[in-house]
């Protein structure tokens, strides 16, 4: 799937909204049982709290942004669940010694959950590794598996009667993120709506690639920084650069970006580029 070309992010202009759209609405990057539903998520009225917070982003705290993709997700999602009209934050980084710790206790629809987080992005040919050679799909979506059983021990039960909680919590996931291969095809590992784009073991190979695409004739490049994965891009001419022009990174993340009406250039593909 490619996620640039979803007409909400035509839409919505407020880079951290755009953001918050993808944390709520992005399809998961593989499947789990536990995975929370958009209606979950969004409720009744979340689509329409998006676009008012699009249009009134002052009401958006002052302290979403953090430099580590990993906080900043957790960052929005908490936003959300404090705010949203259907849902109430409860807590959120529980430790369950010595276990580990649950992301977030909240309230949807009157049911308490706990919800783990988490924002992937991985490539490859045949494994699936993220710009950490060491982060892999598979160690996450086994990693996943664990934290979301913390809440059913019997060291997370004695928290919740303390916190005033009867009963078990429903575990929820939200699993965010890209997937890149050579031909921007889903793997078997990853859900069949996941979000894709092209893996190159470089950068150069990428660009060369890019030249001979009359879809990508009149395109630039846009680097992408590690908080700013979340969302397809919508930046400013000076935030881009020319194929020629670009730094040839050792790895990354890039967009291929084009010109729209609005005056800013618009994400149509994503690359990543790492040595195999």
């Amino acid at each position: 799937m490619n996620h640039a070309q979803d007409a909400l992010y035509w839409r919505l202009r407020h880079p951290i909204v755009r953001d918050l759209a993808s944390v709520l609405l992005a399809p998961p990057l593989w499947l789990n049982q536990h995975e929370l539903s958009r209606p979950q998520l969004l409720g009744a009225h979340g689509f329409r709290y998006l676009l008012d917070l699009d249009d009134n982003p002052s009401r958006l705290p002052e302290h979403l942004l953090h430099p580590l993709l990993g906080k900043y997700a957790e960052n929005l999602l908490a936003f959300w669940l404090s705010s949203a009209p259907h849902t109430a934050l409860l807590a959120r980084n529980v430790a369950v010694p010595p276990l580990g710790e649950c992301d977030f206790v909240a309230k949807i629809h009157d049911e308490v959950y706990h919800i783990e987080l988490c924002c992937k992005y991985f490539g490859g040919q045949n494994v699936w590794r993220g710009l950490n050679p060491n982060d892999t799909l598979a160690k996450k979506a086994e990693k996943i598996q664990q934290q979301i059983q913390l809440s059913q021990h019997e060291h997370a039960q004695k928290i919740w009667r303390e916190m005033g909680i009867s009963g078990s919590l429903k575990r929820a996931c939200v699993i965010r993120g890209n997937i890149f291969t050579p031909q921007a095809q889903i793997p078997a590992e990853c859900a069949p709506t996941a979000w894709q784009g092209f893996w190159f073991d470089d950068f150069g190979k990428l660009a060369d690639w890019v030249a001979q695409q009359p879809l990508f004739s009149g395109s630039r490049v846009c680097h992408l920084a590690r908080n700013a994965y979340l969302a397809p891009a919508r930046v400013a001419f000076e935030q881009t650069q020319s194929w020629q022009d670009a730094p040839p990174d050792k790895q990354g993340i890039c967009a291929i970006v084009l010109p729209r009406p609005d005056g800013y250039w618009h994400e149509h593909s994503r690359a990543m580029f790492q040595a195999a």
